[in-house]
């Protein structure tokens, strides 16, 4: 997650719970969600699929990125 004006204000605004949007759509800046970042990982076989669903905070949009192999 990058600094950004928009993860700024909702901090400021108390919309903390709205910051995974911004990272989901802010990829074009640099911005990769922990999900992403897991699956990355996993399709590149440097984590075990179970162990990498272990730490996701959405184990269906998880595993969509796997099984579609999205993220390499």
């Amino acid at each position: 997650m990058l600094g950004s004006d928009a993860v700024k204000n909702l901090i400021r605004e108390g919309k903390a719970h709205m910051i995974d949007n911004v990272i989901n759509t802010s990829s074009q800046v640099g911005m990769v969600s922990l999900d992403r970042s897991i699956a990355y990982l996993v399709n590149n076989g440097l984590v075990d699929f179970q162990e990498g669903i272990k730490y996701t905070l959405r184990p269906e949009d998880f595993r969509r990125l796997i099984d579609s192999k999205m993220v390499k």
